[in-house]
């Protein structure tokens, strides 16, 4: 993941058609390896866990704690 980060970053040094569609190579790859891994389990977890009165507000607070970066 940490290698499809510095290739999207290294991409934006450069101007072009290529240097556009590498980074969006990079992006789709990226998603594609986050989404075959680990990473999102704990939004199934969360979701499935709680009861069915206080689901949104687990929610809610897993994705909080996922954008703050906790």
């Amino acid at each position: 993941m940490c290698i499809f980060n510095i290739g999207l970053a290294s991409t934006g040094f450069f101007k072009g058609e290529s240097s556009n569609r590498a980074a969006l190579g990079m992006l789709l790859l990226w998603v594609l390896c986050y989404g075959f891994s680990a990473g999102p389990i704990g939004f199934v977890a969360a979701g499935e866990t709680s009861t069915p009165r206080l689901r949104a507000n687990t929610t809610a607070f897993n994705l909080g704690c996922y954008g703050a970066g906790l």
